[in-house]
């Protein structure tokens, strides 16, 4: 089975829209090609990342860790989550001074708790913090099976 991807005619960094008419179904052998005409055409690094990752000479790690050099990108990312919507029980636990920040953590067996420190957390559960954090970053996609996410 052969996969396809839907590609921007005109890219949206460049201008362009979501509208069906700016799509084109492409085999992910094209998406990479057209990625890189798109580079050598405009020389912009997110087409040279997308087309060094389709085409597999470069993983999603390499990816993320291009793309955190960009202080525009880790604005982005600090502006997108400036603008979720706390919880009540966040609001009031920050109100009080007790977490700057409250995780919601999931255990292998689908059950999950709400912690205000992270450390402590992975101490008592013989976790690795770094491991944990990794996760919490989208850096892997959990730590011994645990999942851990900011809660909002």
């Amino acid at each position: 089975m052969i996969t396809h991807h839907l590609h921007h005619i005109i890219p949206k960094h460049l201008g362009g829209s979501d509208e069906p008419s700016n799509l084109i179904k492409l085999t992910v052998a094209e998406h990479s090609e057209a990625h890189r005409v798109l580079y050598k055409k405009h020389g912009l690094y997110k087409d040279k990342l997308a087309w060094l990752g389709l085409s597999k000479m470069i993983g999603k790690d390499q990816i993320i860790k291009e793309l955190y050099k960009d202080p525009a990108y880790r604005l982005k990312l600090r502006n997108a989550k400036l603008g979720k919507k706390r919880s009540a029980t966040v609001c009031k636990a920050i109100s009080k001074g007790k977490c700057k920040y409250l995780y919601k953590i999931t255990f292998p067996n689908g059950s999950s708790i709400i912690s205000n420190n992270l450390w402590q957390f992975c101490k008592k559960h013989n976790l690795n913090h770094a491991a944990m954090w990794k996760t919490l970053k989208g850096q892997q996609s959990n730590h011994k099976q645990h999942l851990v996410e900011y809660q909002t």
